[in-house]
């Protein structure tokens, strides 16, 4: 049995309140002996890394899988996590100090936290200052990661996960002491942040802002603690091997998480929507060549709406049918909808509302529209092993 993902995410959804037949006769072919329907990819866990929901398009049960913000980012930026590791939020943060301003010696009362510097720093200057951070503060069990922008993740190799810790977004404007980690090992993260922030208080890069005008990247804020999430690999589920055709690292580092293997294609930034749509075809199949799963993630941006499910229609699933038309045994499942926000996005932690379209089909198969799973998890195991669809 050969199993293929399509997930294409940014578009309006092809699989409702259109005539397929004239602009995607291959999609149409798909929906017609298939099961269709809504799933809710949502979580009522409160994060701000709306990113989750890959776990239930993935087959996890984030009730179950996840293990903290911290934990859930190490996963994004592909940092592996032994057991007795945890993992934080690291997030470059603005401090001023009620009477010394930006430059003061310590912490204390009179620090708040002022902002975040989101808007007005670019990926690679957060990510350079975390590689400078770790080189200053970082030692063989306190390790820095850049992931983006604003938002990076430390590691405190076999660390404390007794510490109650308040996410940056309810100290702005205040006072930071009140919001400082507390609890058995909380000093180690006070020390950390204390002696990140003298770094940054002297680093170039912030004598340029204040001479620009612009506030500084003085400080981080350790928050969110989490242990390694607990994912059993596809092998062990469903004792299939597969592979994953992504460029967006975030996806990739669940993927491998779920034991998928990353494949390298030729599909870069030059390459227009058609050329790229064409390009996760050949790789899908080379794949299913050698694999028995295929995870494709084909994104569209605001510069390819037109046209774009025509491109995928006639570069994507033409050629990976055709190829699948040859072999009797297969399942295609096809995943539409607005997957991922922009992160980092806002700072605020809410529940994430996520509904995706998906279409079932199988050579064999009979065509019933209207399913609603609100446990979207579920999707992915009754895909592989075939239903129940009631």
């Amino acid at each position: 049995m050969k199993y293929v993902v399509a997930l294409v995410s940014g578009m309006a959804s092809p699989l409702s309140g259109k005539n397929l037949q004239g602009e995607a006769p291959h999609l149409k072919q798909l929906l017609d002996q298939g099961y269709s329907g809504k799933l809710n990819a949502g979580t009522k866990i409160s994060t701000r890394n709306e990113y989750i929901s890959l776990l239930p398009v993935l087959g996890y049960d984030p009730d179950v899988s996840y293990k903290g913000e911290g934990s859930l980012l190490a996963a994004l930026a592909s940092v592996h996590l032994e057991k007795e590791d945890v993992a934080f939020c690291c997030d470059l943060v603005t401090l001023k100090h009620a009477q010394e301003g930006y430059f003061f010696p310590k912490f204390g009362p009179k620090v708040i936290l002022e902002k975040f510097p989101l808007s007005s720093l670019s990926d690679e200057e957060g990510k350079e200052l975390i590689r400078e951070i770790n080189e200053q503060v970082g030692t063989e069990s306190i390790v820095f990661y850049p992931v983006k922008n604003i938002c990076h993740l430390m590691v405190w190799v076999g660390g404390k996960t007794n510490i109650r810790s308040f996410p940056p977004g309810e100290a702005v404007g205040k006072s930071i002491s009140s919001y400082l980690p507390k609890g058995d090992g909380a000093n180690t993260l006070i020390r950390c942040m204390e002696v990140a922030s003298q770094f940054l208080q002297q680093h170039f890069l912030n004598e340029e802002r204040i001479a620009q005008e612009r506030p500084p990247v003085n400080g981080i804020w350790l928050s969110e603690p989490g242990k390694a999430l607990d994912l059993p690999t596809w092998e062990d589920l469903y004792g299939i091997r597969g592979e994953m055709i992504a460029e967006d690292d975030f996806i990739k580092g669940i993927g491998q998480l779920a034991g998928l293997s990353l494949v390298e294609y030729q599909g870069m930034e030059n390459q227009n929507f058609i050329e790229r749509c064409d390009a996760k075809a050949k790789a899908a199949i080379k794949s299913l060549g050698g694999h028995d799963f295929a995870f494709i993630h084909i994104p569209v941006d605001q510069n390819h709406q037109t046209g774009a499910l025509q491109a995928i229609d006639q570069a994507f699933l033409g050629p990976v049918m055709e190829h699948l038309s040859k072999n009797s045994d297969w399942k295609f499942l096809f995943m539409e909808g607005s997957l991922v926000g922009e992160f980092p996005g806002q700072m605020t932690y809410a529940p994430v509302e996520k509904e995706i379209s998906f279409l079932v089909s199988s050579p064999a198969g009979s065509k019933k529209s209207g399913i609603v799973l609100n446990e979207g998890h579920l999707l992915m195991p009754r895909f592989i092993k075939g239903g129940p669809w009631d």
